[in-house]
């Protein structure tokens, strides 16, 4: 199974749903590691997270949101869907 860039919007849309994180209002963006704005997280460590194998979806903050602590980022495997990784980006 293949998750395309819209299967992994809705995936995170869903999840953030399930969990919701005080100033998050959405999703702001969808890339894949490499593409221009989708550089590797701060926090990265390779194992056991490949990011070339994950859809890198960055929540979007409401006017509520924090002025400091980095973006909400959601790591999808473009395999099964499965999130690896949801919380700050490290920046």
């Amino acid at each position: 199974m293949s998750i395309t860039k819209e299967a992994a919007r809705e995936i995170a849309r869903e999840h953030l749903a399930e969990h919701p994180v005080a100033g998050i209002d959405g999703i702001a963006e969808v890339g894949a590691y490499g593409e221009p704005g989708f550089r590797k997280p701060a926090f990265y460590h390779p194992v056991p997270i490949d990011i070339y194998k994950c859809w890198m979806v960055y929540a979007k903050y409401g006017p509520n949101g924090p002025c400091f602590g980095g973006n909400y980022l959601i790591l999808i495997s473009k395999e099964t869907g499965e999130i690896f990784y949801a919380g700050t980006d490290g920046d």
